[in-house]
């Protein structure tokens, strides 16, 4: 399958309710956990027999991850959706750092906000 951000999504929210890391599924399936990466930011497509062994490891079947895919394209997040999700992504990762560097990715975070 070709690059797709919204594909990408997907595994990257089965793989986190799987509390798997990139590297676990990289190794599960097959691939470099770069690739993985790459998938999940949908840089990069993933092959049928990759995407079956994916829905194999999550207990998924193919045409179940792959309808949400379509569901999402006739519903494709607006800018400001999108912008949203970023955000919320950002404030979980950000809820480990320490009290200096949690300022400056605040400061980023407002101005990303008020644009």
């Amino acid at each position: 399958m070709k690059a797709s951000p919204i594909l990408g999504e997907r595994i990257r929210l089965y793989r986190i309710q799987h509390s798997m890391t990139r590297e676990e599924l990289a190794l599960e399936i097959g691939v470099e956990a770069l690739h993985i990466n790459n998938v999940e930011s949908g840089k990069k497509g993933i092959s049928s027999e990759k995407l079956k062994s994916i829905c194999q490891c999550f207990r998924i079947s193919l045409p179940e991850i792959l309808s949400e895919v379509e569901t999402d394209k006739k519903d494709e997040p607006d800018d400001f959706e999108l912008r949203q999700r970023w955000l919320a992504e950002i404030a979980r990762t950000v809820e480990g750092l320490d009290t200096a560097r949690l300022g400056t990715v605040r400061a980023m975070v407002c101005a990303l906000s008020s644009e």
